[in-house]
């Protein structure tokens, strides 16, 4: 990258520095770096940092959580408690008022001290808590959707495992164990990319086959949503995939985005769920051959 002229270098290390950030925060940042490399003709230094692939952010940097784990639980019984008529623990808010934004303005008046809407969003994806800020008014009920939105090829990619329920095979110690079938799934296209089979979810597994998944598949020149479940052996792809895309990612052009299953959210995997059975079948058959 250090042939290519000054701007150019400097909008790739932009990119990489912004690649996983969303909305304003996004837009703060790019307008910051932008305006600091109009005024010094230098690309900043965090910006060189970020090419390095050196991560940034409270966990990394040691600061404190921005919400305590006291103004955790004050939140989660505000939301889950606002949404039934009959709980004593907060008072009944109809679904209209039910917005992050007026809890965020309570929390402030009941702990007298300034706390960050975005971490409130955050907190409510994390712990599953919309269903109650859409909780229909006194048992009102919505008619469900039976639909999912239509994806194109290479725009999200599931991942998942799951383990044989009728055949057992002897490890390296002997031992009789379910195999486990861990494979990558084009939404649109229902191309199974790469399928293995192994003793269990863990890590190292999960790293092996990502890395034969990505020798194995040429990709486009955009993004591509990535999503894995939660279980605890697909939560190391994270690091992976940010190294990947600090090295290879380009604006414009390639970029893997870790798109998690959200927890008790089957439906973000039903397409995948679905076919389990029949790839255990052909999983099957490639064993005993």
């Amino acid at each position: 990258m250090d042939r290519l002229p000054l701007d150019d270098q400097f909008l790739i290390l932009l990119h990489k520095k912004i690649m996983n950030k969303r909305g304003s925060a996004r837009r703060r940042a790019k307008k910051y770096y932008m305006d600091q490399y109009r005024k010094t003709g230098i690309i900043p230094e965090p910006l060189l940092l970020a090419g390095k692939g050196i991560m940034e952010g409270r966990r990394c940097s040691g600061r404190r959580r921005s919400i305590d784990e006291r103004m955790k639980h004050r939140f989660i019984e505000m939301v889950k408690a606002s949404s039934d008529p009959s709980s004593q623990g907060f008072i009944f808010i109809t679904q209209k008022a039910r917005t992050i934004k007026n809890y965020h303005r309570w929390l402030e008046e009941e702990f007298g001290r300034p706390i960050s809407l975005s971490a409130l969003r955050r907190l409510v994806k994390a712990e599953g808590l919309q269903r109650y800020l859409d909780q229909p008014d006194f048992g009102e009920e919505k008619p469900p959707k039976h639909c999912f939105k239509s994806e194109s090829v290479f725009d999200l990619i599931q991942v998942d495992g799951s383990a044989f329920r009728y055949l057992k095979v002897r490890d390296q110690n002997g031992m009789w164990r379910k195999p486990q079938v861990i494979e990558f799934y084009d939404t649109r296209s229902r191309y199974l990319f790469v399928l293995d089979i192994y003793f269990s979810e863990t890590s190292l597994n999960a790293v092996d086959l990502f890395e034969q998944f990505l020798l194995s598949t040429p990709f486009p020149r955009k993004k591509i949503r990535l999503r894995p479940d939660n279980a605890g052996g697909f939560l190391n792809l994270k690091r992976v995939i940010t190294a990947l895309n600090t090295e290879y990612s380009q604006p414009d052009g390639f970029y893997l985005e870790p798109d998690f299953a959200r927890a008790r959210t089957p439906r973000d995997k039903a397409h995948l769920e679905s076919s389990h059975r029949s790839q255990i079948g052909r999983a099957s058959c490639r064993e005993r051959e």
